[in-house]
């Protein structure tokens, strides 16, 4: 995904399984700096452009902690707004088509991990259901789009059901080329419904997705509660 310019925490952070990790939303500035030292550090590893983070209103910067409260990895949700969002510079003709279709947008962007991370899908999956949260079950938007190098399009295809949606282009961004992709929320709510917290009964050689590695049922029904309490979300709102 794209680098570009990505208050108390939750109450309890929700545990990635067997992984020692937690998720929690990076509010005050220390967090957000920890996230921005990461993100610099693994985007000029893959020789990609990068500038120091600044703080957005309309970016939600997620982090996962491990058991010593260090930073393990990192995802930000950006939300639409008059200036629209970042990948409307490079894909202008995508993102119109899509807000023409009536639909909400917003961009899941600036995901790093630190190294020796990479493989781990409970980190990937605590970051992408925690964002999908923000996304979906707070703001209900519905639907996400990424920036990423074409290399990796396969990936999300497979693991979350994002569809491409605009053909390779160079991001001046990052001095890379990317390709955008979409992914319909709902689509990831009936996902997570059918599978989230099933990863240990997955068969082998079954298909592969992130999905099982969602939290399970009852850690959502938790994290919901808490963003409430932390008035992220009305009482009246949530998806049956």
């Amino acid at each position: 995904m794209q680098q570009d310019l990505f208050t108390p925490a939750l109450h309890r952070s929700p545990r990635l399984p067997g992984a020692g990790l937690a998720v929690r939303l990076a509010q005050g500035l220390p967090e957000r700096e920890r996230a921005s030292v990461l993100l610099q550090q693994r985007y000029r590893e893959r020789g990609y452009a990068v500038d120091a983070q600044q703080a957005e209103t309309d970016l939600v910067v997620l982090h996962a902690e491990d058991e010593f409260g260090e930073t393990a990895g990192t995802l930000g949700v950006r939300f639409d707004g008059p200036a629209g969002l970042k990948a409307d510079q490079v894909f202008p003709a995508e993102m119109a088509e899509i807000r023409a279709r009536g639909l909400s947008v917003c961009e899941f962007t600036q995901l790093a991990l630190l190294g020796g991370q990479e493989s781990s899908e409970s980190l990937l999956a605590g970051l992408f259901h925690s964002a999908y949260l923000q996304a979906y079950r707070v703001r209900e938007v519905q639907c996400v789009v990424i920036e990423v190098n074409p290399r990796h399009a396969a990936y999300y295809r497979r693991m979350l059901g994002f569809e491409l949606c605009g053909s390779l282009r160079a991001c001046p961004r990052v001095g890379a080329p990317a390709v955008l992709m979409r992914l319909d929320l709902a689509h990831a709510e009936r996902q997570i419904a059918s599978l989230a917290g099933r990863a240990s009964l997955r068969p082998a050689g079954s298909l592969r997705s992130l999905y099982p590695s969602f939290f399970a049922p009852e850690e959502e029904a938790r994290q919901l509660q808490r963003l409430r309490l932390a008035g992220f979300m009305s009482p009246a709102v949530g998806h049956a």
